[in-house]
């Protein structure tokens, strides 16, 4: 996420897309749902190297675990600032 609003001016926005394997290295490192059901789902779709393969040999990439975010810089705040 930081380096997708590196330059970004105040009414400046960006669409970024997150691969799973930059946001979810392992189950350790979040954001993780709290939900096990949700939690299971993530882990079953992100973490399971068969399904990302077959992903990856139809689509020509895995979509599991991506990340859509449309962000806008409302304001910026600098070290300073309260």
């Amino acid at each position: 996420l930081e380096e997708g609003l590196l330059g970004m001016r105040v009414g400046g926005s960006r669409r970024l897309l997150i691969p799973g394997e930059i946001g979810y290295k392992d189950k350790k490192q979040g954001p993780v749902p709290r939900d096990f059901g949700m939690r299971n789902r993530l882990y079953s779709t992100v973490f399971n190297t068969e399904r990302t393969n077959k992903e990856r040999e139809a689509l020509g990439a895995s979509i599991a675990g991506v990340v859509l975010a449309d962000v806008q810089v409302l304001r910026v705040f600098c070290g300073d600032d309260k």
